[in-house]
């Protein structure tokens, strides 16, 4: 989701598979903070098959109804369809803020946020594991789950000072310079050169026993011990 203002672009994730009672809290917030000429917000995804099954789109419904409730129906784009890897790149280097607002502590990874670390942007995100572990150091915001009045607050205050977001973007980027392809595949081969020089350094002794070729007197093949090292 990306804002139309070159100023002030920010990329928002809206959550369309909600748990059990996530309706009766306040999804609206980060809507009421924001003016149609501030911001355009795009929300891309497909409702998650088992939801989508069980519920049908009826959250995705309910987003829009209460976009047009709000009156901001013209700010905020529903794309109901997944994007392609090089299309996700560009909408997510179009922003200046990425949201990632998960909901449950348990997340282990997000691609997306990896992309955005890398890509040098100013996040905000709730504190699941993989969140916590990028965003340490001040390399972006964590909010508390289920608190888009946080979420907003945030939002808000990156886009006012400028300069705290782009001190934010650079310690995320200048983190994930060592996340990219070819310094995972050279950490790689340190890693292999490591183990290969120690290898040699204090080689392990090993022990084999050959097969004979017929059974010694007294021993049936099933009575064989074969050890190695």
């Amino acid at each position: 989701m990306v804002s139309e203002r070159k100023e002030k672009m920010f990329c928002l994730r809206l959550d369309c598979c909600p748990k059990q009672g996530h309706r009766k809290r306040n999804p609206s917030a980060p809507w009421h903070s924001f003016t149609p000429q501030q911001c355009r917000l795009y929300d891309f995804g497909v409702t998650h098959p088992h939801v989508l099954r069980q519920e049908g789109d009826k959250y995705r419904l309910y987003l829009q109804k209460l976009a047009r409730d709000l009156g901001v129906e013209a700010s905020v784009i529903f794309r109901n369809r997944f994007v392609s890897p090089q299309e996700l790149v560009e909408l997510i280097g179009a922003a200046d803020i990425y949201i990632t607002p998960y909901k449950h502590k348990g997340q282990v990874v997000s691609g997306t946020l990896a992309y955005a670390l890398s890509a040098g942007k100013a996040i905000i995100s709730t504190p699941y594991l993989h969140a916590i572990e990028l965003l340490d150091e001040e390399r972006g915001v964590l909010v508390p789950f289920d608190d888009p009045q946080a979420i907003a607050d945030q939002t808000i205050a990156l886009l006012d000072n400028g300069t705290a977001r782009h001190a934010m973007r650079k310690r995320a980027y200048l983190y994930a310079r060592d996340m990219v392809w070819d310094r995972v595949a050279q950490q790689y081969m340190g890693s292999f050169e490591r183990v290969y020089n120690e290898r040699l350094r204090n080689p392990r002794a090993t022990f084999s026993a050959k097969i004979p070729r017929r059974p010694l007197t007294g021993f049936r093949p099933s009575n064989w011990i074969i050890c190695t090292g």
